[in-house]
């Protein structure tokens, strides 16, 4: 049987990602140790939007997108599980 959340349509800049469902999440670990210690995490309609914050204007910031199949009917909650390491999560719509 095939996982019907499945990452698609990376951004480049999109860092090394783990995806499982857990429960009634979408579950996304993240490998962020070659970013800054501050990342923005938001919803653009079905989009995951994992973007680099900094405040250093001559910096490129790295961004990345996670088409999700479906929009998120709650904000994502997010969590950091250790250096380096990013959780998000994503509730499931039933």
């Amino acid at each position: 049987m095939t996982d019907p959340y499945v990452i698609s349509d990376l951004n480049p800049w999109l860092p090394s990602v783990d995806v499982h469902a857990d429960s009634d999440d979408l579950v996304l670990h993240a490998d962020m140790s070659s970013w800054a210690l501050e990342v923005e995490v938001r919803f653009e309609g079905d989009e995951l939007v994992v973007e680099e914050s900094s405040r250093e204007p001559a910096r490129a910031m790295h961004c990345g997108r996670v088409h999700l199949p479906f929009v998120p009917p709650s904000p994502p909650a997010v969590s950091r599980l250790g250096p380096g390491i990013l959780e998000v999560r994503v509730q499931i719509p039933a």
